[in-house]
């Protein structure tokens, strides 16, 4: 008869441990990889919660940036920028009311009195002008004038006045061979009623003394 062999109670305690050790490992395993399953699921729900929130926030913000209240105080574009005063249609005139600021009388269109003209001259009879002498006596001066009048023709010739311009504030001291008369700055010597006509080719002397206050040259005259 042959002999039976079993497992010992020792080999089964051995493997059973054995077994213990195995499950619990495996179960500590588990629980773990749960707890960590659990753990990313709650930082996930708070990474989303919070980005909701924030974002949620500043879309609130742009949303009252933009269509807030606005600000009560809104520019008016001036309709004509260039023209510094546009209630002044013309702001380079200083003074709109008058239509000729440059005139100092706007009732005078003319208040400077106009240039004398000399009449025209004579052109068959020359005239020359010297001066013959000068001085100075009560604060005036003296000046003495000798117009020479020459008939150039071969016909005897009838003239009728020297004329010439002369400076303001002038007067006649004294004259000869004629007549002298001052109208404004035109100054006119009328001949003698014998010396009134000229024969050919010879000349008339006319003397004339004028006073001024300052320096007097006489540049414009002629015969008629």
């Amino acid at each position: 008869m042959k002999n039976k062999k079993g497992f010992t109670l020792i080999e089964m305690l051995v493997v059973v441990g054995i077994i213990v050790i195995l499950t619990g490992l495996v179960g500590v395993n588990v629980v773990q990889n749960i707890q960590r399953s659990n753990d990313t699921k709650t930082k996930v729900e708070l990474h989303y919660s919070d980005g909701y929130n924030t974002a949620r926030a500043d879309v609130e913000a742009l949303r009252s940036a933009s269509y807030g209240e606005t600000d009560s105080y809104t520019p008016v574009p001036d309709p004509d920028p260039v023209d510094p005063d546009p209630v002044d249609p013309d702001p380079v005139d200083p003074d709109p009311v008058d239509p000729d600021p440059a005139d100092p009388d706007p009732v005078d269109p003319d208040p400077v009195e106009p240039a004398p003209v000399l009449p025209q001259p004579n052109p068959n009879l020359s005239i020359t002008l010297a001066q013959t002498n000068t001085w100075l006596s009560g604060g005036l001066y003296y000046y003495q004038y000798e117009f020479t009048v020459t008939n150039i023709t071969t016909t005897t010739e009838t003239w009728d006045a020297i004329v010439f311009i002369v400076p303001d504030g002038t007067q006649i001291s004294a004259f000869y061979n004629g007549t002298a008369t001052l109208d404004g700055n035109l100054l006119t010597i009328d001949p003698m009623s014998y010396n009134e006509t000229i024969r050919k080719s010879k000349s008339i002397k006319i003397g004339v003394t004028i006073t001024n206050a300052g320096d007097l040259v006489i540049t414009e005259y002629v015969v008629t």
